[in-house]
């Protein structure tokens, strides 16, 4: 196994991904949205393992999720395919993989009490197959957690930018997970505050194409930031269960 000084662990070899590379450099730990998700994978506690067990995030890009959890004191494995990504990954105790889940490496398979896909499948043609493989490495009993994109009405150049092939319902994720043979299935819908916000993007980039990634995900200054992280702050407190929203997020677990 060959290891670089930043301890990525080569299992698979590196290969291009349906994301592109400049998104990473937006997404950093004080990103509204990427603090929002978290508080929303909090709501899903009981498909959490105990601080005992261990977490695979696949897919885990530059590491907001893998230091985040680390700083709540889950241990926690990250993978990806893209090594500039991983590249970025700060301060992380876990093991920190290029791997690509299909090889179905038997010392990773079942060895997870809980596996994150956090915005991955929306990039996946077979999402459905690809849902099914990550589940190869659950623990019986433990649970999958993952995150899409909210509405179909909502697809636009961003979308297609950032390497989505589609934004989901509640019902075609819950569909997905049953299919795969999940049980205890439970989605809710989150920041749909953002959707007038999201319906706008999308306006706005059939009129101007420039600059998609940076001007549809970086807020453009510290006013705005702090703005939106009010309002993010506001739908946590006021709206247990929102009735759609921008992104939506399902767990369940494996039979």
């Amino acid at each position: 196994m060959e290891k670089t000084h930043q301890g990525i662990e080569y299992l698979s070899s590196v290969e291009e991904v349906s994301m592109h590379d400049s998104w990473f450099d937006i997404a950093s730990a004080d990103h509204f949205w990427l603090q929002w998700r978290l508080e929303i994978i909090k709501r899903f506690a009981e498909y959490l393992p105990a601080k005992t067990g261990k977490i695979l995030e696949i897919g885990c890009g530059n590491g907001v999720v893998l230091n985040q959890f680390e700083d709540l004191g889950f241990q926690i494995d990250g993978c990806d395919l893209n090594e500039h990504a991983l590249k970025m990954v700060k301060d992380f105790k876990g093991r920190l993989m290029v791997y690509n889940i299909y090889d179905r490496n038997p010392d990773l398979l079942e060895k997870y009490d809980c596996v994150f896909l956090l915005d991955v499948i929306e990039h996946i043609e077979d999402h459905q197959s690809f849902l099914e493989i990550a589940l190869d490495y659950v623990k019986p009993g433990g649970a999958l957690i993952v995150n899409v994109p909210a509405g179909a009405y909502l697809y636009g150049p961003y979308d297609k930018e950032v390497g989505h092939v589609r934004r989901y319902s509640e019902k075609e994720l819950i569909n997905l997970f049953t299919k795969a043979g999940l049980v205890n299935n439970s989605a809710r819908y989150w920041a749909m505050s953002l959707v007038p916000f999201a319906i706008a993007r999308k306006i706005l980039h059939f009129f101007n194409n420039k600059n998609i990634i940076e001007s549809g995900m970086k807020p453009p200054g510290n006013l705005a930031h702090s703005f939106l992280k009010k309002i993010k702050n506001s739908e946590l407190k006021l709206i247990e269960n929102p009735l759609f929203g921008a992104s939506i997020m399902v767990a369940g677990r494996k039979g």
